[in-house]
């Protein structure tokens, strides 16, 4: 997993460790493997469209001060 995605923090803690955490003791099923993966990749595609609005709101000159 990439590092960014593993530390993408939401809600004041890191989305993909909290939630293997929260299933520490456990098997983890097929479905929550599945899960997780899904999870991942939203928090990954997440990261990557914030990068494009970044990029998009730079090329029209930047945010406003106020």
């Amino acid at each position: 997993m990439p590092e960014a995605v593993r530390d993408t923090h939401i809600g004041g803690y890191r989305v993909a460790e909290k939630w293997l955490k929260d299933r520490k003791g456990r098997q983890l099923t097929f479905d929550d493997i599945e899960h997780y993966q899904r999870v991942v990749a939203a928090l990954a595609r997440t990261l990557a469209l914030q990068a494009d609005l970044d990029a998009a709101v730079t090329s029209v000159g930047g945010r406003p001060l106020s």
